[in-house]
């Protein structure tokens, strides 16, 4: 997962699941990550490319930083 800044001063968690992950993409979406895409042939595994959705939660009172 990374943690961004946009303008706004909002912060991101964002981070990457197999498409055929249900349990875990469930899993997300309980604790409010939306799905923003989907990287057609992201991984290859197994020997074969897969594809991955990429979701992010967007956070309105991130924690500070300093400097």
């Amino acid at each position: 997962m990374r943690l961004r800044r946009p303008l706004g001063r909002r912060a991101a968690s964002e981070l990457t699941v197999f498409v055929d992950n249900a349990p875990a993409i469930a899993l997300y979406r309980k604790f409010g990550f939306e799905v923003e895409g989907t990287h057609r042939g992201y991984a290859l595994r197994d020997g074969r490319y897969a594809d991955v959705l990429a979701m992010a939660r967007w956070h309105p009172n991130p924690p500070s930083t300093p400097g």
